[in-house]
């Protein structure tokens, strides 16, 4: 059975849950059902080491998760995969696109994420984990590409997308995702053409500073920050100057160390993200990584639930708060 999509998920001092576009088939282990099998929480007092255990050594489902915005005390992440396009405006949008590029970058899972940087604006280091793109036909064709290799690999395997992929064949290759982003807004024709090839789950995301549209995922962020189509309001978030300068220089220092050992006959074999369709025939195990529920980023104070954020209406999920014992989510119609 697939993965459901992930909605989103909070991470708080305690606790980390997540929230599903449809119910799943059974409570993960570690986690307490919240809501009709589609809010799932981790079970109070467990460890993160627990969880690790748990988690064995399959790979992360979902390799892009990056901060949509403040929740109290806690962080709500979402999964760019998973919405395919991420469409970005409001006052604070240029800011906001530079720090999803600046967290995909330090992430933990960054070894999956090729990502992929259209415009000079965004004034971070070029490096393995970080390549300028020049023009919007070379970003075309390097969604096009991606896509195409990983549907590939999906119909190969039986596959529906890559997060059930991950859970099931994270031995034969590391399903990666390709993730494009723009510092400046495209054309309306460059981003229908960007538009028509992205597939969610499917090894590709685009995040670009554009209008909210009905057929993508959008984050509005001016004082509040809107997540549609969820219909969430949430603080801003936003990354100080000196971390987003010790990102920048942990690029830089990575790059210079990446070339002392090509100059030294010592680089690693590159492409942290493989053609999908290549490895799985190539005979090698390709490199999983352990899930990691803890977020890099540390909160303290009271935990809420994603069931309190307040819906600006009109979105696809939605929530009712109740207790913690009877916390619901359901989904409401479009």
């Amino acid at each position: 059975m697939p993965l459901p999509d992930l909605a989103a998920a909070r991470v708080a001092g305690a606790e980390v849950e997540i929230l599903l576009s449809a119910a799943a088939s059974s409570n993960p282990l570690g986690f307490e059902d919240r809501g009709k099998r589609r809010a799932f929480a981790t079970e109070e007092g467990i460890s993160t080491a627990a969880l690790a255990g748990i988690a064995g050594d399959a790979a992360t489902p979902w390799p892009t998760l990056v901060a949509a915005g403040g929740l109290g005390d806690d962080l709500v992440l979402i999964d760019l995969e998973s919405a395919g396009m991420l469409t970005v405006d409001g006052d604070r949008a240029a800011d906001t696109t530079r720090r999803i590029a600046a967290e995909l970058a330090a992430s933990p899972a960054a070894e999956l994420v090729d990502m992929l940087v259209l415009d000079d604006r965004m004034a971070l280091t070029a490096s393995d984990r970080v390549r300028p793109i020049a023009t919007v036909d070379e970003a075309v064709a390097a969604v096009k590409a991606a896509v195409e290799s990983t549907r590939s690999a999906l119909d190969l395997l039986g596959m529906p997308d890559t997060p059930t992929a991950r859970r099931r064949h994270s031995a034969q290759h590391a399903w990666g995702v390709t993730v494009l982003i723009s510092a400046a807004p495209l054309t309306p024709t460059d981003f229908d053409r960007l538009a028509t090839l992205v597939q969610p789950r499917c090894g590709v995301a685009v995040v670009v500073p554009a209008a909210r549209t009905k057929e993508h995922w959008s984050l509005s962020v001016d004082d509040t920050a809107i997540l549609q189509p969820h219909g969430f309001e949430l603080m801003p978030f936003e990354l100080p100057a000196a971390v987003l300068e010790s990102i920048d220089a942990l690029l830089a220092d990575a790059t210079v160390g990446d070339a002392e050992s090509a100059l030294l006959g010592q680089a690693d074999s590159p492409p942290h993200r493989r053609n999908p369709s290549t490895s799985l025939n190539s005979g090698q195990q390709s490199m999983t990584l352990r899930a990691n529920l803890k977020s890099r980023f540390e909160y303290s104070g009271r935990s809420r639930s994603m069931a309190s954020l307040r819906s600006t209406g009109g979105g696809l999920w939605s929530s009712s708060p109740t207790s913690r014992s009877t916390r619901t989510v359901s989904l409401a119609a479009s």
